[in-house]
């Protein structure tokens, strides 16, 4: 199997490739083929939203509410930052992944590296790997709730980094630098939605939470739930609804 850079002739992403992503990738990938258990723990259970996105998600709830008995709406401050950061972090990235040609690392015939055993390669292959959402998600939601809490905002930047991020790499779903830039676009994503936040519409979710506590929980469940499933169900529709178009 010949070695073959997956980036294009692109001198700069050529030379990132070389000494960045290559290297880290085939160093992240050894730990793969020597563990049946191991490798489908990583593939199969580390890949559930439950698992990489969801007990951020439960971080959010706690922060929110352990922040909301200090000072009135602050509850309402924490999911509105985190909620519209991780659009801001999903939209971005889907952007550039939409106008961006890589293929991902499984596809890219690179030399030394092994797809874990039992692998399903379940994403097609003519979608792009830079960057990835997934990090770009995760390193959003984990950045809101170190805004709050800088001890839990930490353990979930670990979580982000070992259990979301970490594994995309070892399976080959994306290159060191896409998780890279994936985490600059949610880290990014999230502080400028706390510093730009109009204090407006701070105000009429807090007055909505204030006067209709039941349809705001209501409806903060529902964007929750979507967040901490990447938006796959409406994603899928969309793309379904696409494809019927066109």
């Amino acid at each position: 199997m010949q070695r073959q850079n997956s980036v294009g002739g692109n001198a700069v992403r050529d030379f990132v490739y070389r000494f960045f992503d290559e290297p880290i990738l085939l160093a992240v990938n050894s730990l793969s083929n020597h563990s049946k258990i191991f490798d489908l723990m990583v593939d199969r259970f580390m890949m559930l939203e439950t698992v990489r996105i969801l007990p951020i998600v439960a971080a959010i709830i706690f922060v929110a509410y352990s922040d909301s008995s200090r000072a009135p709406g602050k509850q309402n401050e924490t999911f509105t930052v985190a909620i519209a950061g991780s659009f801001l972090a999903i939209l971005v990235s889907r952007i550039a992944q939409n106008i961006s040609e890589r293929p991902r690392p499984i596809y890219a015939h690179i030399e030394g590296f092994l797809p874990p055993f039992g692998m399903k390669q379940d994403i097609p292959a003519d979608w792009s790997s830079f960057p990835s959402d997934t990090s770009a998600l995760v390193f959003a939601l984990a950045t809101a709730v170190f805004l709050k809490s800088r001890a839990l905002g930490s353990l979930c930047i670990v979580w982000a980094l070992v259990v979301a991020s970490l594994p995309r790499i070892f399976t080959g779903y994306h290159y060191p630098s896409d998780v890279v830039v994936g985490i600059f676009i949610g880290v990014v994503s999230t502080i400028v939605a706390s510093a730009c936040m109009p204090a407006r519409l701070l105000d009429m979710g807090e007055t909505l939470r204030q006067r209709y506590a039941a349809l705001y929980h209501a409806g903060l469940f529902v964007i929750l739930y979507l967040t901490a499933t990447m938006f796959s169900d409406i994603r899928q529709t969309l793309r379904a609804v696409g494809e019927f178009i066109l």
